[in-house]
């Protein structure tokens, strides 16, 4: 009986994490390569919340890196930075 219910429970726990992935992988596949997903999910130990809060923040990385800078004025540079600084404080105070 006790081995029906751990085999049961071991089996929930695979489709509870099937789905955490397969959510990782439908909010963060546009921003960044499949594998990188699924490669930080398995370095987290599967656990959803950190590998979440982990991809979030290489996807503010990814944002940032694609700034291009146009031009040699460092004052217009300085304020882009600063703009896009802003813009991710304020996307993650609403995530």
């Amino acid at each position: 009986m006790v081995h029906l219910l751990f085999k049961l429970f071991s089996n929930y726990i695979i489709i509870y994490q099937q789905l955490h992935v397969i959510q990782l992988l439908e909010v963060f596949s546009n921003k960044m390569d499949k594998t990188i997903i699924l490669k930080t999910w398995k370095q987290f130990n599967y656990i959803y919340l950190d590998t979440l809060v982990k991809l979030k923040k290489i996807s503010s990385t990814y944002d940032i890196s694609k700034l291009r800078f146009y031009g040699s004025d460092k004052k217009k540079n300085v304020y882009r930075m600063f703009m896009i600084f802003k813009l991710n404080k304020m996307k993650k105070k609403m995530n």
